[in-house]
């Protein structure tokens, strides 16, 4: 919980939702993204996945932006 909750949660919560969001919607508006060469297929990476609490890639994902 990177916020905490009740009483003593963070007052910049809201803040930096919207803050990460904007970011977000920026980046995927202004760029075409896809994955690296070195990452292999969609269907590698989603193999790849560990399934904890919630489902993860093993190793970081890789990206490439082209304006």
């Amino acid at each position: 919980m990177p916020f905490s909750y009740g009483i003593c949660s963070c007052v910049g919560q809201n803040l930096a939702n919207v803050t990460m969001i904007t970011f977000i919607a920026t980046i995927c508006s202004n760029f075409s993204l896809k994955l690296a060469p070195e990452m292999g297929s969609p269907t590698d990476v989603e193999a790849s996945a560990i399934v904890l609490l919630t489902l993860q890639p093993q190793n970081s994902i890789l990206l490439q932006c082209a304006p």
